[in-house]
């Protein structure tokens, strides 16, 4: 979050590669949050791109796997926090399916995470 700002000051383009880093780190950390971090940084993506303040920005199929990783692996504790990390997973899925291939088109790797995440969180 404070690297978007730092780089706003410093009128630096913060692009793909770097969000992608940092959604990633979310994924494999420990966080209970993950998914809804990871989820944050992707809709932050998403709103830089569409708005053309940071074309550079335009979220990848790596985006979504790495967003997809962070709510596979995360630890819902509630049928509620259960039904959050699935709607954020289905939510980007779907977006990736109705503009592919602007974003990229979900790949092996993104349906057996989705797979994984509907055998993990769903009852």
């Amino acid at each position: 979050e404070q690297m978007g700002k730092d780089a706003k000051d410093k009128e630096l383009n913060i692009d793909v590669v770097c969000f992608n880093a940092v959604l990633n780190a979310w994924g494999w950390s420990s966080e209970p949050d993950k998914a809804r971090r990871a989820n944050d940084i992707y809709q932050k993506m998403l709103k830089l791109y569409k708005s053309r303040e940071n074309i550079d920005a335009k979220p990848d199929l790596i985006t979504l796997n790495s967003l997809l990783n962070a709510c596979a692996f995360s630890r819902a504790d509630s049928e509620k926090k259960s039904k959050e990390v699935v709607d954020i997973a289905i939510e980007a899925y779907e977006l990736y399916q109705s503009e592919a291939p602007l974003y990229g088109i979900p790949n092996h790797l993104t349906y057996g995470t989705m797979l994984m995440i509907f055998n993990k969180l769903l009852p």
